[in-house]
């Protein structure tokens, strides 16, 4: 038997009765044993986070980044697949404003500077194509 890594997650609070069985299901099917703690978000605690978030979305907003800027062969496809990504990474900063009740301007700025190189790429690849299609008339 190996040992899974494990991470801590934020459970709005009219959900915890369902974790609760959920928990207590899977303990009962395995050897998992499952510990959970109540965390007040005081200012340290709403400091962590925000600042564990931050570091979390500016580097896959990077990732991201890199990919649409360094790949011209990038398919309208993989592009929305990319921008689906970053809309989804903005729902998760969205989720964390209301939890914290803070304003996650650093990471915004990362996933606005994402949509700039989308953007970007995609007009660049519709400019290209429209030349080409001169090309071939």
């Amino acid at each position: 038997m190996h040992p899974c890594l494990g991470g801590a997650y934020y459970l709005p609070e009219d959900t915890c009765d369902a974790w609760f069985r959920i928990v207590n299901a899977v303990e009962h099917a395995s050897d998992t044993i499952v510990t959970t703690a109540r965390i007040i978000l005081d200012d340290s605690a709403i400091r962590t986070i925000r600042n564990s978030l931050v570091r979390e979305i500016d580097a896959q907003c990077e990732k991201l980044e890199t990919e649409i800027a360094n790949n011209t062969d990038l398919g309208e496809r993989a592009l929305e697949n990319r921008q689906q990504f970053g809309r989804d990474l903005l729902e998760k900063v969205q989720m964390y404003e209301d939890i914290l009740g803070q304003h996650l301007g650093q990471a915004r700025s990362a996933l606005q500077r994402v949509a700039q190189t989308a953007s970007a790429a995609g007009a660049k690849k519709r400019v290209a194509e429209d030349f080409d299609d001169t090309l071939d008339v």
